[in-house]
This record gives structure tokens, sequence and C-alpha cells, in this order.
């Protein structure tokens, strides 16, 4: 086990932490059902599509890291099929026989984005929201709850996170000034989108704000 020492859970006192690493997978694969009464050679195509899900299991180490068990864990999350009959007869006799499918081809096709990370507690299983010291998901992870060291203004917020600190004003201010220069526009202009809820108010900053995730998706907004 690998016990922290800047974090004790304040539901059950756990201060060890599962970290589980998730990836999308999807497998092509093409089978062939033979014919058996001479009519053709083949009786069905088969094609499917296989969805899953492939966790990768560790633990956040006292030094701020994700350290790996070395186990994964593959699970189907969906299956879509469809047959192209050439034989009516083969095929409504064997096409339950999936013993007499015969494998033509099978291509893995991976998941372009980020693994999602999910970090909870051993003890009580609850997941725990966290962030890291550097942009773009890397350097050390800090935990919002329970952490002695977590400073919100500080932290980058995994990606599934940033909706629900924007609404406790925890995520870092961005003034109109800066704003404005990534956007490219007046700074009036900007504090005027601002009050116009066009891009959110930072909630607790003691001056006017927004937050770059705010300008990030302004700027990848549809024309």
């Amino acid at each position: 086990m690998n016990e922290l020492s800047f974090f004790k859970c304040g539901n059950c006192g756990s201060n060890v932490l599962r970290a589980t690493k998730s990836a999308k997978l999807k497998t092509a694969v093409e089978s062939v059902l033979p014919c058996k009464c001479g009519e053709t050679v083949v009786a069905a195509l088969r094609s499917e599509l296989i969805s899953a899900a492939v966790k990768q299991h560790g633990w956040l180490r006292d030094n701020r890291a994700i350290g790996p068990d070395r186990r994964e864990e593959i699970v189907e999350t969906g299956r879509d099929k469809k047959d192209k009959v050439s034989c009516g007869d083969c095929y409504k006799k064997n096409a339950g026989k999936l013993h007499l499918w015969k494998e033509a081809r099978r291509a893995v096709q991976a998941d372009q984005g980020e693994p999602d990370l999910t970090i909870s507690c051993e003890g009580c299983g609850r997941q725990i929201e966290f962030g890291f010291a550097h942009r773009k998901s890397k350097g050390p992870i800090f935990l919002a709850e329970d952490d002695k060291d977590f400073q919100p203004w500080r932290i980058y917020p995994d990606p599934k996170y940033v909706d629900k600190w924007r609404e406790r004003g925890w995520l870092r201010p961005m003034s109109p000034e800066e704003a404005a220069e990534r956007l490219k526009l007046p700074v009036e202009r900007v504090v005027g989108l601002i009050n116009e809820g066009k891009l959110p108010r930072h909630k607790s900053a003691p001056q006017l704000s927004t937050d770059r995730y705010a300008v990030k998706a302004y700027l990848a907004r549809p024309l």
C-alpha cells in the first residue's frame, strides 16, 4: 500500500488513494460462416464493431505521482453486429453455432483522446477531485478534498472538473487585459463580454475577471 502523508479521508480516515486510467478501445472483426450445402463458398459474412473500456490500476504515491500496479482490466461495453447472408439455408441452420464462424480479419482502433484518470479513496471508494501543478495535466497531483497543500488558484483542474471549479470560484482568474491579448480584442470589448455573460465572470476574484478555460472555449466557438 502507498500511504500518503498529505491526505487523510474525511469520510473513513484512509490515507491510501487508488488511481485508475480508462481508455476507450474499438475492435473491428470480420468472420465468415462456411456454406455446408455447396450452394456457395461462404454462407454469411459477419462484421462486428466491439467497444471496450481498458482500465489500468495504480496508486497515488507520496511524491504526488501515479505508480502503476501493472493490472489491466478490459470490459466490453458494446457490440454492433451486421450479417451479410449469401446462403439462407446454411445461415438459418448454423448462424447460432459460434464454433463454425471463422475469423478473417481483426483491427484494433485505439481511442485518440487522452485516457481519463480518476482517483478514489481505497477505504470508502468515494471519488476525489484533483488537479495538476502544471498545464495539460502535467506535474504533481493535488487533491481538492482533505489535502493540506491544496490551493485552488495555483492548480490546473483535471478537465472533467472545470465546470465545478468555476462554480466554486476555484479557477485561476484571468484579467480582461490578459483575455483581450488572447482573444485579440480590445479590453473594452472583453469587459463587455464578461458583463453580458458571454464570458463567465469569476465568482471570487476581487476584480473583474474571467478564466483561461472560458477564453479557450470562446475561441473554439462556431462562428
